[in-house]
């Protein structure tokens, strides 16, 4: 069965419109650099409203209450709204071609009831496996995962279930995907690759189990992608998973 994306245009006549591999490394760059100077640009805020708040503080104390509050949920989600308001004109400016508009390239394409009901059930698969994983293994409780089971945090849960998965989907199952899809790398190499480039992002932020543990879900987002053809089911698969996780982490001490 062909999904959306093989009923296209060949290759050559798509070379016309399709972004490019190197080009879409080149604006990934663009927007890696973008959200690094976006974080940047909050806490030097935030350490200007909190000098003018505390004038008796010295930036030495500044610095060392911005550090010591990196997992504060406050801080993060400021961070990621940040972030997020300056990379989403980004990823729609590089996703417009002539001949094609932005909506074609991040593949914002309907898919039925059934298709989405199907990859929630692979997704539950998943799920599942991940669950006996952790009864199996000792998996170790990161900064992150303990900050954000700490209590309730109505800004960190927009980020968490809304905000984070729409941007990282526009990224690596919109722009990324297809710019790679339609080059040498073919689908296996684009799942690869999209894949990495997704655990690269997460870093820091998971321990090494967890990294794991999503670069599975990041194929199965990558699949999902090319077999609807949509930027839609991989979006609610993400968004599903966080808001399954973020419960899980408040209610049961568990980070799936």
């Amino acid at each position: 069965m062909q999904t959306l994306d093989q009923v296209e245009p060949s290759h050559e006549a798509a070379e016309k419109y399709y972004p490019r591999a190197g080009r879409a490394i080149g604006w990934l760059l663009l927007m890696a650099a973008v959200g690094a100077l976006a974080a940047l640009l909050f806490f030097f805020c935030y350490g200007v409203f909190m000098a003018a708040a505390q004038p008796e503080l010295s930036p030495a104390d500044i610095e060392a209450m911005i550090s010591s509050q990196a997992y504060n949920p406050d801080v993060l989600a400021g961070v990621y709204v940040t972030q997020f308001v300056f990379l989403l004109p980004i990823i729609f400016w590089a996703a417009n071609f002539t001949d094609q508009r932005w909506d074609k390239t991040l593949a914002f394409t309907r898919v039925t009831g059934r298709q989405v009901g199907l990859w929630l059930g692979i997704w539950a698969v998943y799920q599942l496996l991940a669950g006996v994983m952790h009864t199996l293994v000792d998996v170790p409780a990161d900064a992150f995962t303990q900050a954000m089971g700490e209590r309730f945090h109505w800004p960190m849960f927009l980020v968490i279930v809304l905000l984070a998965p729409l941007l990282e989907e526009l990224i690596f199952r919109g722009y990324m995907f297809k710019a790679l899809r339609h080059s040498w790398l073919g689908l296996a190499g684009t799942l690869l690759v999209t894949s990495v480039l997704f655990v690269l992002l997460h870093v820091g932020q998971y321990n090494l189990w967890l990294l794991i543990q999503l670069a599975v879900f990041s194929v199965i987002l990558g699949l999902a992608r090319e077999c609807t053809g949509s930027i839609f089911t991989p979006w609610l698969l993400h968004a599903v998973n966080n808001l399954v996780s973020y419960v899980a982490l408040l209610f049961l001490g568990a980070s799936l």
